[in-house]
């Protein structure tokens, strides 16, 4: 015990009143100072406990992180060997946004592209990850559902890396031949240096807006915008076209005829003559149609206007006619299915059966009597007849004869196609 003078003595002795009870001197430092010491270590235990709680947080998350990236390694292969399904499986209960990605992705090889959809809209719209969103194009596509908010947002977030999204946009508004949709978007690629890819023709997209305006402008508004469209571009066939029907629609004949034979002098393309053809004939003027020929067989020459005489002739059963004409283009045309046809057939209604029989055994080896003599000369997918796109590779003006000349008909009447008036 300390000594203290009795003076201290009896202030330590002392009581202190603590509401109603009495508390000695000493009990009551004792009791404060045990308080004092117990508020921070309850604090620091309180503190301790959590951090061992979030140690714990952290662990399990790294061990569910590891385990969610090894699903997504044998996912990720598993999809590279074509098996969505295992894949899909394997990734069912892991939500991490690259397990989302990949998920989307099975969904989408299995065509379920709504599921895909919904998948892949959070680790697209939260993080912005291209691969997600090039998949969720996809997924709409693949259900029919406009992909432009998803590959807009992608030109928009990543302007000059976006070159995917814009070739996807352009794609999907000439599908929809939304025409000034891919003027605008060619616009936007120039601007932020993205060439469009091979075989992207803007003048194809003029043509179809063009095209689309037709009942709706004045007539001599749609001629104005044919002609430019022809100035820039000379040689797009469906542009000649498209203007000389619409002249004759307006009852412009002579304007019609004008334009028809300016896009054949450029182009030597047999649709002109095809064209110019049908007109008379279905106006009852067969003989029109022939002096036209013989007109442009001396402004032109060449062996387009002569076979596509002699197909005329022989549409009107004038044999001889057509037979002197084929006989003078077969070392230029002896290939042509159309060719071959005509002159076999022609062969054996004058009983030169050997000559015909010639003429139809080139023909199965050429083309197997498909009888197209029109070629793509970027894919070379073959037609009947002309046409100003490519159905197989989707490019304009690449369709043409392939020797530059016209087609034929590879069916033929039993009695002439016409009687004459």
């Amino acid at each position: 015990m300390f000594l203290l003078d009795p003076h201290n003595q009896t202030v330590f002795q002392s009581h202190f009143q603590l509401w109603s009870f009495p508390i000695p001197l000493l009990k009551g430092i004792f009791i404060a100072l045990v308080a004092a010491a117990a508020v921070p270590s309850t604090y620091f235990t309180y503190k301790y406990m959590q951090l061992l709680k979030h140690a714990r947080r952290l662990e399990q998350e790294r061990q569910a992180h590891g385990e969610d990236e090894k699903a997504i390694r044998q996912a990720a292969e598993l999809l590279t060997h074509h098996m969505p399904e295992k894949a899909l499986a394997l990734l069912e209960p892991h939500d991490h946004l690259e397990a989302l990605v990949l998920r989307g992705q099975a969904m989408l090889a299995l065509e379920r592209g709504d599921e895909a959809i919904t998948l892949l809209k959070r680790p697209f719209f939260e993080t912005g990850d291209l691969r997600a969103g090039y998949l969720l194009a996809e997924a709409y596509l693949s259900v029919d559902r406009s992909p432009v908010d998803t590959l807009q947002a992608i030109t928009s977030a990543h302007a000059k890396e976006a070159g995917r999204a814009y070739h996807l946009l352009l794609g999907y508004y000439e599908s929809q031949q939304a025409w000034q949709d891919c003027l605008d978007t060619l616009d936007r690629m120039s601007k932020v240096g993205i060439d469009p890819r091979p075989g992207v023709n803007p003048t194809a997209f003029r043509y179809g807006l063009i095209r689309q305006s037709e009942t709706s402008r004045a007539p001599r508004k749609i001629i104005d915008q044919y002609q430019q469209l022809l100035k820039d571009d000379p040689l797009f066939v469906p542009a000649y076209l498209s203007l000389g029907d619409f002249l004759l629609e307006t009852e412009a004949e002579e304007k019609a005829f004008a334009i028809y034979e300016k896009g054949f002098a450029k182009t030597e393309n047999p649709a002109f003559l095809e064209r110019l053809e049908r007109y008379y004939l279905e106006q009852g003027y067969p003989e029109d149609a022939i002096q036209v020929y013989r007109q442009l067989l001396v402004k032109h020459g060449g062996q387009t206007v002569r076979f596509q005489l002699a197909k005329l002739y022989y549409k009107l059963q004038m044999l001889d006619e057509s037979l002197e004409l084929l006989e003078g283009l077969r070392g230029r045309l002896g290939h042509l299915p159309g060719y071959l046809f005509i002159l076999g057939d022609i062969k054996a209604r004058r009983a030169h059966h050997d000559e015909a029989l010639d003429a139809f055994k080139s023909l199965a080896r050429e083309l197997g009597f498909s009888g197209a003599d029109f070629i793509c000369t970027h894919c070379g997918s073959r037609y009947e007849s002309y046409q100003g796109r490519c159905d197989s590779c989707g490019r304009w003006n690449t369709v043409t004869l392939e020797t530059e000349t016209v087609t034929t008909e590879t069916t033929v009447a039993s009695s002439p196609i016409y009687y004459g008036p």
